[in-house]
């Protein structure tokens, strides 16, 4: 692995977890000193003569050398590994540029694929930077944000993938994968299903313990009814069981998308009885809402949920926007919405 051995060179040895899931099928936990993500499940599916990899992890030299130890463990060389990127968030995807020059070929949707590749000369920051001017949020907010997140990163490298739609098919070993539309935590996230065994690979859009973040990213992209309509396509597979990137396996898939469905309706309508008490942007109503299970004020998060709580109530916002419940207005560069009359 030449490209990476320098860049490994003295980098932590960490411990990391491998679980055999299924016949040919490995769960690695990769892990992370991140504020916001501590550790994710990327999943290697041993085939003949080829594998397949789900995700590839942080952008991290340590979190590299887990992945390498891990695959050495299973004799897998990174020439015969396909990888398959499931969204453009960087502790899915920080350290495919590093594995790049290694791997047989990376397959990701068009979309998030040319974000992470910067192919679109719109990095995450522009988007940051731009959003933030939308919500309202204050400068001082994104300039704590940059040095509190690794959202900001995401690696510098340019590489080739090969983008990869819903309803192709991938084959590996005796396994036959559907690629699925999963969209709404990103753009275009997908994920996997097998065809003849009933399971599925759902990246980050349903997990236990927590419900995904649903941000905004530009008026193309209708992230929460995107998030609505994967959850209830989820419900239609059948599905005896999930492998999310975080939090282990869910067994009853159906229960838990009613249950996140549930979680993001009751915001909305929050959101709305807060917008009735008069018009603002997504950062003022944030401010006049309760967060969390113990309904802290807002301005006792920290950075880095501030900004995440101001990007899914814009979601909600354009989402209430475009079914004509709200009205909009760009002033000073902010949107600010009332109920419409």
């Amino acid at each position: 692995m030449p490209s990476i051995t320098g860049w490994l060179a003295g980098s932590p040895r960490n411990a990391f977890d491998m679980k055999l899931l299924r016949r040919d099928i490995y769960a690695i936990t990769l892990h992370s000193a991140s504020k916001i993500t501590k550790e994710i499940q990327v999943y290697l599916i041993k085939g003949r003569d080829e594998h397949l990899l789900i995700d590839i992890g942080f952008h991290s030299a340590s979190a590299a050398d887990e992945l390498c130890t891990a695959l050495k463990q299973l004799n897998v060389e990174l020439k015969d590994v396909r990888l398959f990127l499931t969204h453009l968030h960087v502790d899915h995807c920080g350290n495919a540029q590093h594995f790049a020059p290694c791997l047989k070929e990376i397959l990701a949707s068009e979309w998030d694929g040319c974000m992470i590749t910067h192919k679109l000369n719109k990095t995450t920051a522009y988007y940051i930077r731009k959003n933030r001017l939308l919500a309202g949020i204050p400068r001082s907010v994104c300039v704590k944000l940059k040095s509190e997140s690794e959202i900001f990163e995401g690696g510098d490298g340019v590489f080739a993938f090969t983008p990869i739609h819903a309803h192709e098919r991938l084959r590996v070993g005796d396994y036959t994968f559907e690629v699925i539309d999963l969209a709404g935590h990103s753009p275009q996230q997908i994920g996997l299903y097998e065809i003849n065994e009933h399971f599925m690979f759902a990246a980050d859009s349903v997990l236990n313990q927590i419900y995904p973040t649903i941000n905004f990213w530009m008026e193309e992209f209708s992230s929460m009814q995107d998030n609505f309509d994967t959850l209830k396509r989820i419900c239609d597979f059948d599905c005896e069981i999930v492998y999310p990137a975080h939090y282990g396996p869910i067994s009853d898939i159906k229960e838990r998308c009613m249950q996140t469905l549930d979680h993001h309706m009751k915001k909305g309508k929050y959101l709305l009885d807060v917008v009735k008490q008069g018009s603002g942007t997504a950062y003022d109503f944030a401010m006049r809402m309760q967060w969390g299970r113990q309904l802290s004020r807002f301005d006792r998060l920290s950075c880095p949920q501030q900004w995440f709580a101001c990007m899914e109530l814009l979601a909600h916002l354009e989402r209430f926007y475009h079914l004509g419940i709200l009205s909009r207005e760009l002033i000073d560069g902010h949107w600010y919405y009332h109920i419409k009359e």
